[in-house]
């Protein structure tokens, strides 16, 4: 991930913007989107210059791995997103235009409400492995999210390189599918935002 993604991410979430998000989708609008625009972190990076008379905004969505693995696979609740979250930022500010929507993952879940004077409790981060696993499920990827889940994967590099961990059986018969490769591989540059991110298979007894 970028300083650039982490500078947008570590800003305050964009609560007004939420809540003229989900009144735009609408209460027939699909209710995995509203499920998103709920639980999701928000942030806009208000980037510099105007286009065609407008700002142009990017809005950024914090999700947990399954959430993300989901929007990659329906590109329709991408869709509901996009045009409630454009909806929603017109109407706060005309002159305002929504030019990208971007999604990242969160390790850590929002932190859940306290009893009265306690601060919110500092959520666990979730590890490398068991994002992958979630992301693999909400991509609807059951197959190699079990392979997954009999085994680990160790992030090495700055997470540059995950070594894989599986069981004989599940190492060779992910060694012998291209495609199954391509399909973690691929999973794991979106998981880390790493463009330049490679796995290496390892077989354990």
């Amino acid at each position: 991930m970028s300083d650039e993604e982490l500078r947008v991410l570590s800003a305050p979430s964009d609560e007004e913007l939420r809540v003229l998000a989900l009144d735009a989708l609408g209460e027939h609008g699909d209710e995995r989107a509203r499920e998103v625009l709920r639980t999701a972190d928000l942030r806009v990076h208000w980037q510099t210059g105007m286009t065609a008379g407008f700002h142009s905004r990017e809005a950024v969505l914090g999700l947990d791995a399954e959430t993300l693995g989901l929007l990659r696979a329906v590109p329709a609740l991408v869709d509901a997103l996009h045009a409630a979250l454009a909806v929603a930022m017109a109407k706060r500010e005309p002159r305002e235009k929504l030019v990208n929507l971007a999604f990242r993952w969160v390790p850590s879940r929002r932190p859940q409400a306290s009893a009265y004077r306690d601060a919110p409790p500092q959520a666990p981060n979730v590890t490398v492995h068991a994002g992958l696993t979630a992301y693999l499920e909400g991509a609807g990827d059951q197959a190699l999210a079990t392979m997954l889940r009999e085994g680990s994967a160790v992030p090495h590099l700055g997470n540059q390189t995950i070594d894989v961990y599986l069981p004989r059986a599940h190492y060779e018969a992910l060694r012998a599918s291209g495609y199954s490769q391509r399909r973690l591989e691929g999973a794991v540059r979106d998981l880390l935002s790493r463009a330049d991110a490679r796995i290496r298979l390892h077989a354990v007894p």
